[in-house]
């Protein structure tokens, strides 16, 4: 069994513009859910994941009804294909959660472009970084 290293926040950018913040991390989160109820709910290394399901309708699928899979815990995966909406992880209720754009360095050198994600508060307090301009970020790694 590989042991997984916990995910690092290695800096930290925000958008002078939109006022928007987006965190470069060490590894995207491998997330593996649990069913509670009517939601499926993931955590890694304080990065956090939620879905909700909810019946279909004729003109309301989630993901506009594209099928993927979600990875479960014990090792068993969920045919997704429009049942299963993105949600907020109950964690959120208690405010500790920050909605950021996070990727790797390695991902945004390819293709500058940050994924939604939820994270505890706290994993900021390990990042020694400054904080960096989105846009001063986005040419200092631009491909030729």
């Amino acid at each position: 069994m590989s042991i997984i290293e916990p995910i690092r926040i290695v800096k930290h950018v925000h958008s002078i513009s939109s006022g928007q913040k987006f965190a470069v991390i060490s590894r995207m989160p491998a997330f593996k859910f649990t069913r509670r109820d009517d939601l499926l709910l993931a955590e890694d290394s304080g990065f956090y994941s939620c879905y909700k399901y909810c019946t279909p309708g004729k003109y309301s699928r989630a993901f506009a009804g594209r099928e993927f899979k979600i990875p479960m815990s014990d090792g068993s995966m969920i045919e997704a294909n429009g049942q299963w909406w993105q949600a907020l992880h109950p964690a959120h209720k208690d405010n500790r959660l920050l909605d950021y754009g996070i990727e790797t360095e390695e991902n945004l050198k390819k293709c500058f472009v940050f994924c939604s994600a939820l994270f505890d508060a706290k994993l900021l307090e390990t990042c020694s970084y400054p904080s960096v301009e989105y846009w001063d970020l986005e040419r200092q790694w631009r491909l030729p």
